[in-house]
């Protein structure tokens, strides 16, 4: 049993996220792209400004995974390697008509490269 249809995706960052943020990008789908190639995202301090200005780091998109629920649908927990990982950083990734919302990455899963 276990996954349904787990489907890779992913990315990873030139930078490690060290502060609250939300990061968006795109879906990766069936080991295809479905969107733009690029991950944005924004790094704020808890005492700084909202509007911080956004970054942005073209992917590989290796390493981690989401569950598909049914077609163009996924479930709110990003999976590494079969494991569900913690709750210490809310992210929203987004792309084309499919989009993951209000799921969770471990700080330490996005390392420098």
């Amino acid at each position: 049993a276990g996954f349904l249809s787990s489907v890779p995706f992913g990315f990873g960052l030139g930078h490690s996220f060290d502060s609250t943020g939300v990061v968006s990008g795109v879906i990766l789908k069936a080991n295809e792209l479905v969107g733009d190639a690029e991950v944005c995202w924004t790094r704020k301090a808890e005492r700084e400004k909202p509007d911080t200005v956004p970054s942005c780091v073209k992917t590989d998109f290796k390493g981690f995974y989401a569950i598909q629920l049914a077609a163009g649908s996924y479930d709110s927990t990003i999976y590494k390697d079969g494991v569900a990982l913690s709750n210490s950083q809310g992210i929203t990734i987004s792309g084309g008509s499919n989009s993951l919302k209000n799921f969770v990455i471990d700080k330490s899963e996005v390392r420098e490269r």
